[in-house]
Formats: structure tokens, sequence, C-alpha cells
């Protein structure tokens, strides 16, 4: 220990370096400053990250070298102290990564790839496999269409208001006009107006509901009549009236109506209207039989039943998947069979009666007896599945007598419309063609039903074109719908029209308890009995 007294700051520097350790003499062994005063040399303290200072076990460096004393008594043996406790790996102006570091970013790269490719493969590949698109649609189009019945129905006692407007043009007449119809599926009030020759008819009919009937009384007031008289009648009485009656109110009560009714062939149960909410729980009801074999991919009971894949294409500015699907005739009929089990048990059927068998159940039992003669391997529809939303796009079933002749509908989506339901078609013949284009879109923000419809008929040189336009929307006040301060009775008009009164045989009105079943007559033949 004698011999430090003789080894000085500088000396004990070189001493350090020269042993290969690079430790520097003005850092602790954790690499803190030992001193302000300006370092030898610019080398970093070496000593591992992480560890720290321990003066039983680490070499402890001086906080300044001015005592001779004190840094010999902490400098025994440097170059064994240093090695045994300072890790320290050789310094090099330009560090290279280890083969360890060189694998594991190669072991890095090809996690990355790997995952990259599996996430790929699940998250695109397998669900865009032709098979999982068919069964995304079948199961997307029918919990959509599920969706907005269940939502349509949260409001749908509160009333509604449908408005719209229409423009026809065919066989020498042209018109346009609009209307709004506001009911609360009791008491109903629709305005409209349209054009007729030179003039504009303005229409207003009010229907309150009758405690003591199915059936409503009914008022109607037309203003702009007397313009149009002569188109409605060629006799000068008839005209006289139709003027007086321009913009006067014209009662139809319950009792009338109910007469006339009983009169007719056609029965329709026991009463005229459909509620909003007896409409919406039979779309409920059918579109369960929809889910369980229309909209579905379960083989033992799926209609749809996909012959061959075709593949990718553009369609309406959309990518689809574009299918060739055959109905299985087994299959379909069990469905067609479940459908009218649905309708006549259904709140429609309870109140539109046989006028509501007529219009659904007559055609679909027709239509499951056409099933025999249908040919699953050659009868195929062209099916087309939006890649994007997982929908049906289009269903089109084209003529095989004359491939331009079809009809298609399906879900198209679009930027500015929810669920746009569409049908379509075209009819063409050598003599002309039919065209029809309807669209039925739902809003869920604003729960708001919007309705389009085109037609064209074209027959040698006559056209005829329809364009209507309809929207739906939810009533936010309570309706009310008041009964005219005047009116004119139906009855007092067909007597002045047909110059007889009630119990004249010949009267197109009978008085209650008559047989001669006038009110049918009356009904059929107009108002005016043009």
């Amino acid at each position: 220990m004698a011999c430090a007294t003789h080894v000085s700051p500088d000396k004990m520097k070189a001493l350090i370096w020269e042993g290969g350790e690079h430790m520097d003499p003005q850092k602790t062994s954790n690499g803190t400053p030992a001193s302000p005063e300006p370092t030898a040399s610019p080398e970093p303290s070496t000593q591992p990250t992480g560890q720290t200072s321990d003066s039983s076990s680490q070499t402890v460096f001086p906080p300044t070298p001015s005592t001779n004393t004190a840094a010999a008594s902490n400098i025994q043996q440097p170059g064994v102290a240093a090695q045994a406790n300072v890790t320290t790996p050789p310094v090099a102006s330009s560090p290279k990564p280890g083969k360890s570091k060189l694998i594991l970013l190669a072991a890095g790269l090809a996690a990355l790839l790997i995952g990259g490719s599996a996430a790929a493969y699940f998250g695109y590949f397998v669900p865009n496999k032709p098979e999982n698109i068919w069964a995304s649609a079948m199961d997307r189009t029918g919990k959509s269409i599920e969706s907005v019945i269940a939502d349509a129905k949260k409001g749908s006692g509160k009333g509604s208001e449908v408005s719209g407007k229409f423009q026809f043009g065919g066989g020498g007449i042209k018109t346009d006009g609009k209307f709004t119809v506001r009911s609360d599926n009791k008491n109903s009030v629709m305005k409209a107006d349209f054009a007729a020759l030179t003039s504009r008819v303005d229409i207003e009919v009010r229907s309150i509901d009758s405690s003591s009937s199915d059936y409503p009384d009914v008022y109607i007031k037309a203003k702009g009549i007397k313009g149009v008289a002569p188109l409605l009648t060629q006799s000068p009485t008839g005209q006289r009236t139709i003027t007086d009656l321009d913009d006067q109110w014209i009662e139809i009560d319950h009792t009338f109506i109910s007469k006339v009714m009983e009169g007719s062939s056609d029965t329709t149960g026991s009463g005229i209207s459909l509620s909003s909410e007896k409409l919406l729980k039979t779309f409920e009801a059918l579109n369960k039989v929809n889910r369980e074999y229309l909209f579905t991919n379960d083989s033992g009971k799926a209609v749809f039943k996909v012959v061959k894949n075709v593949g990718r294409e553009t369609r309406d500015d959309r990518s689809v998947y574009h299918y060739k699907v055959a109905l299985d005739k087994q299959h379909t009929k069990k469905y067609l069979k479940a459908l009218n089990r649905e309708i006549e048990k259904s709140p429609a059927k309870d109140s539109l009666g046989d006028a509501f068998s007529e219009a659904f159940i007559k055609p679909i039992t027709e239509l499951a007896e056409e099933l025999d003669r249908y040919d699953e391997s050659a009868d195929l529809m062209d099916v087309y599945v939006d890649t994007s939303t997982k929908m049906l796009h289009a269903i089109r079933i084209t003529d095989k007598d004359n491939d331009k002749s079809y009809i298609e509908l399906g879900v198209q989506k679009t930027k500015d419309k929810q669920m746009p339901f569409v049908m379509k078609g075209v009819n063409n013949t050598d003599n002309g063609s039919n065209k029809f284009d309807v669209s039925l879109s739902y809003d869920s923000k604003k729960r708001t039903w919007s309705g389009e419809v085109k037609a064209e008929t074209i027959a040698d040189e006559d056209k005829s074109s329809l364009e209507l336009n309809v929207d739906v929307k939810r009533l936010d006040d309570d309706l009310k719908v008041e009964k005219p301060d005047e009116s004119m009775p139906i009855e007092q008009i067909i007597q002045q029209l047909y110059g007889l009164g009630d119990s004249g045989s010949n009267s197109p009105y009978s008085s209650p308890g008559s047989s001669s079943g006038g009110g049918s007559r009356y009904l059929n033949g107009g108002l005016l009995g043009i």
C-alpha cells in the first residue's frame, strides 16, 4: 500500500486506460459524474444500465482526484477489480448488429409476414370465398329486413303522413299533381291537386271513425270541377249539378257505405281499413317464413340452390359476385304453403277478408302448381351479391324464350339511401315494350320511408308513362279531423242527377231493407252515372 502515495491522479488515469477497462475515472460505477472537473476523455461509462451502485461488490472511484491518499486507497489492484465487477463490451466506432440481433430481426419479419398473411386469409379470403359470400348474403339480407320491420314497429301507432307527387302522360292525356294523406289509423285527411285540361282541381277528403259501424263517415270537397264538367257527363242537368257542387262538401255516411258494401258481390270482412300496426305485424309474420326458407343457407330448407359460381363483376358501380342459381322445387313448395298459412291467420286477413286472400293466397297457390313444370337444370336465375355489404344486390329472372325480358329485385345500396329495395322489369316484344322500376328505401335514423315508381309502355307509336314519388313519415302531433259545418248528403245529389226519389225502382240508391241492390249499381255506375 506504500506505493500508493507515489501515484498521481494523471498516473492513475493512465493505469486505468492502459488496463483496457475503459472506465472513466471522472464517473462513478453507475455512470454519474463524480466531479465537475472536465474529464480527460469523451468516452462514456460502460457500466451496464440497470445495475445499482453497491460498495461491497463494485469498485468506487473517488469523488475528486485532488488527494493522492484518497485516490490510492480506492485503487487496489485496479485491473482485477474492474474485471470482476464491471462488464464492458469493446468500443467500436461503427457498431454492427450481432448474429443474435440479426436472428431476432429476421424472426420478427417472418412473424409479421406470417401473421399478416394469416390475418389477410382469415379476414379477407375466407369471408370472400364464394360459398361464404353467399351464406353472408342470405343471413344479412334476412336480418336487415327483420331489423327494418322491428324498428318501424316502435312507433307504428302514432299515425303517419304520406306525401307525394306524380306525372302521367299517354292516350292524349297529360296531367301532374301532388297529394298528402295524414292518418292515425282511425281518422284521416287527404288533400290533393292535379291538372285537368286547362284548370287544376283541388280535392280534400276527410274520413272520421264511426262508433256504431265498421265503416267511417266520409266527407269530400272538390274545387275546380266545374271546368271539367263536360268531361264527366254529357247531360246538361249533370253539368249544372257538378257546377253547383264546386267547392261544396259532400257527405257519405257510414250507413250508405255499409249498404253499398252489402249489395256488392265483393266481401271484405269486418272492415275496409288496415292499420299500419296490423300491416307491420303481417310483414313480421311473413318475414319469419322468409328467414326459414328464403334467406337461409340451410341445405335442408333453402329455396335457392347455387349451381355455379360465375365470379366477380362490376354492376351498377358496385363490386358484386355473380352466381347461377336454381330453385329447389320441393323446398319452394313448402315455402309457399308456409306463406299461405301465415297469410290466412294474419291481421291483414282479419281486416281485409276475402279481398286479401284473392290478392295473395290465390296467386301463391297457382305459383305452387306451376312448379311441377319447372326445370331445375335449365331455368336458372342470375343472383348478384354485393361484396362490400354482403347483401343480395339483385336477383334477375330472365325469360328463357326472350333474353331481353326479365324481372329483377334486390337491395341496391346508394350513397343517399338506406336499405333501398328495388324491383324492376322489362318486357320487349316485336310491337313495343313495357318497363317498370320500383324502389323503396328506409332511413333508420329518421324512421322514414321513400318510394319511387317509374313505368313506361310503348305499343307501336303510342307511348304512356308514369312517375310517382312517395314519402312516409310519422306524425309528431295528434291528428284532429273535424266534421264540416255544412255538407250535402250523397243521397240528395243522386236524386238531383237521376230525378228520382229513394223509393223509385230505377234509383241507383235503395232505402234501408231494400233488396234491389241499388247501392251496388250506384257504386259500379259511378257517382254521375257515366
